[in-house]
């Protein structure tokens, strides 16, 4: 093994004004975390990020 994170406890977040968190959705499965956070309708446009 490389590497490994680990983190027990409650963990939260705020979410931007532009996301619609009425469908935002979590999913905990084999150690991976699936968070979907949809956007509403007429956002504003975002920027993008370049992960190298």
């Amino acid at each position: 093994m490389i590497h490994s994170e680990r983190y027990y406890g409650k963990v939260s977040l705020s979410l931007g004004q532009e996301v619609d968190d009425g469908g935002t959705i979590a999913k905990y499965s084999d150690g991976v975390l699936e968070v979907t956070l949809p956007k509403r309708p007429g956002g504003t446009r975002g920027r993008q990020l370049t992960i190298s």
